[in-house]
């Protein structure tokens, strides 16, 4: 673990000349191909991390599809690039062994309804590996709540993944 977290620790100084809001633009940074293309590479290659999964995980649709096209398009280097299109889905993909990387929505960690429509009391588990690797967009938005909502959901789903916030 101590091997692990010092390169990270590097990889956040490395690239957070990316993660600055230029005041004289009005545009509001979200996670790009850009951003997130190195991390993955790095991460990646790290033997310790036996074939990782990553998770990107962001707060809005259009975004969510958006980096989900330009990550088809960049498979070649980043390795099988899968969508979950709903909860059942993405459930379904984080049931793997690794090495791929999954884009879903931060709404699809919430809690689902039985067939009798009593819901869920807490997030099952859905991988226990601590080779998963979070990315989360919008991390300010999107990942408080621990007492409830959708960022105690995904803590639950994944008690063991690693994160990456911007």
């Amino acid at each position: 673990v101590a091997s692990f977290s010092l390169p990270i620790y590097f990889l956040f100084l490395f690239f957070s000349f990316f993660f600055v809001n230029d005041t004289a633009t009005t545009e509001i940074y979200t996670l790009s191909l850009h951003d997130a293309l190195p991390i993955l590479g790095i991460l990646r290659q790290r033997p310790e991390l036996e074939n990782p999964t990553f998770v990107l995980q962001v707060d809005r649709t259009d975004l969510d599809d958006q980096l989900h096209g330009q990550f088809i398009a960049a498979r070649g280097l980043v390795g099988e690039v899968k969508h979950a299109d709903s909860v059942d889905e993405l459930r379904d993909l984080l049931q793997t062994e690794g090495g791929e990387v999954i884009f879903t929505t931060i709404e699809k960690f919430r809690l689902k309804n039985d067939a009798n429509g009593k819901t869920e009391i807490e997030h099952p588990v859905l991988s226990e590996r601590s080779n998963v690797i979070i990315i989360a967009d919008e991390a300010h938005r999107s990942q408080y709540g621990f007492l409830q909502g959708y960022a105690r959901y995904l803590a639950e789903a994944l008690p063991n993944a690693r994160r990456i916030g911007f």
